[in-house]
């Protein structure tokens, strides 16, 4: 399971629904393709990219499985790195679709070692393989991925890197080009705090290399048909009936432009860390011990012996945490803390305090004054 702070969907929805914002959505379907094409290019900046950028009406999973069917043919051989859920179910979609998956694991909590990677890809049983798929963050284990280096081993093997990049969008430093990211997945929410409902795909030449002699079948997901519509001045029709969407991601990225790009990332390294060291010094344990492959975008941690998580998770939503069902082979044993989009000081202290409570109710002390204080001590540092 995940712990969540507050979204804004609900939010959005009674704002977005509002006469003047409806104006504003009318008046930019008036330039349509020129609203479309300056928000490309806006997300691209966030990418850190001058590859094309597909822009679809879905959720992230559906543009997982658009990176697989348009650069891939059936019984292709794809290796995937697994270092938590969404290795493992990005693998499930592969299967589905009848490609040759070789599933590449690691003790969830630590990062697959990229001579590792080599080996198999070299003289292991992914030889042979014609591309690699890899999560940049893994809520499920808060474990963030060396791409730099993945990419590395992918272009020496001259085979494509494939990126799901689902939670990283204004979040988490991702270098596209200088990293070598041929497919790059990215959706909403991400770092933006708004609703899900758009998934971009960052594709490189090399991609669309991969893309022209796949043999798989799509229509929906296809690039090939999102190419035509281009061609023939229909740019983005199927997007035409998600405007409001467009219109949230235009405001959103309004606030990011506002705040930097850098600032964005470093602001979730910053409480990413405050998070890790205030679950320490409550004397709780976390699953990833590695300070630099700390995803900034989710904390896991271990749960203490003793609790029983659903009561756990039952006292959180008494006070206004979320949580969901994610399945995870860690169930029972880890849960996670995601601290995507705009937090502050008193979203982290206030689900520290609540965790505490939830763990003394169960007869677990856990020392809150010191997660606290730690946490306090971290952010003012770094504000100074």
């Amino acid at each position: 399971m995940r712990v969540m702070f507050p979204r804004v969907s609900a939010s959005f929805q009674r704002y977005a629904s509002s006469a003047v914002v409806q104006e504003e959505i009318r008046e930019r379907l008036i330039g349509f393709q020129d609203w479309i094409t300056g928000i490309e290019q806006r997300v691209k900046k966030l990418l850190q990219t001058e590859h094309d950028l597909f822009l679809f009406a879905g959720t992230g999973s559906g543009g997982l499985e658009s990176a697989l069917v348009n650069m891939f043919s059936p019984r292709d051989k794809v290796v995937f790195l697994v270092m938590g859920e969404g290795g493992k179910q990005w693998a499930e979609i592969a299967d589905i679709f009848c490609l040759e998956t070789v599933r590449m694991g690691v003790e969830w909590g630590r990062s697959i070692d990229t001579q590792d990677l080599d080996l198999l890809l070299s003289r292991g049983p992914g030889k042979g393989a014609k591309g690699v798929c890899i999560t940049h963050n893994e809520l499920s284990t808060g474990i963030s991925t060396d791409i730099e280096g993945i990419a590395n081993v992918c272009a020496q093997n001259d085979i494509l890197c494939l990126v799901n990049a689902e939670h990283s969008l204004a979040a988490a430093d991702l270098q596209t080009d200088k990293w070598g990211g041929d497919v790059v997945v990215c959706a909403l929410p991400g770092g933006l705090l708004i609703p899900e409902g758009l998934t971009f795909l960052s594709i490189s030449p090399k991609a669309h290399e991969y893309a022209h002699s796949a043999a798989s079948s799509c229509c929906y997901w296809s690039l090939e048909r999102a190419l035509n519509r281009m061609d023939k001045d229909l740019k983005k029709a199927s997007l035409y009936s998600n405007a409001p969407m467009l219109y949230a991601l235009e405001k959103a990225l309004d606030l990011a432009e506002d705040e930097g790009v850098q600032n964005a990332f470093e602001r979730h390294k910053v409480y990413s860390q405050a998070i890790r060291q205030g679950i320490e010094a409550m004397g709780l344990e976390l699953l990833v011990k590695d300070q630099a492959r700390a995803s900034p975008v989710a904390t896991a941690v271990m749960v203490p012996e003793g609790v029983n998580k659903k009561k756990m998770y039952d006292h959180l939503g008494m006070y206004g945490i979320f949580t969901d069902n994610s399945p995870s082979r860690l169930e029972g044993m880890v849960f996670s803390i995601v601290h995507l989009g705009y937090l502050d000081i008193t979203d982290i202290s206030h689900i520290l305090v609540v965790l505490g409570l939830a763990f003394r109710t169960q007869g677990v002390a856990v020392n809150v004054e010191a997660g606290l204080q730690t946490v306090w001590e971290v952010l003012r540092y770094e504000q100074n």
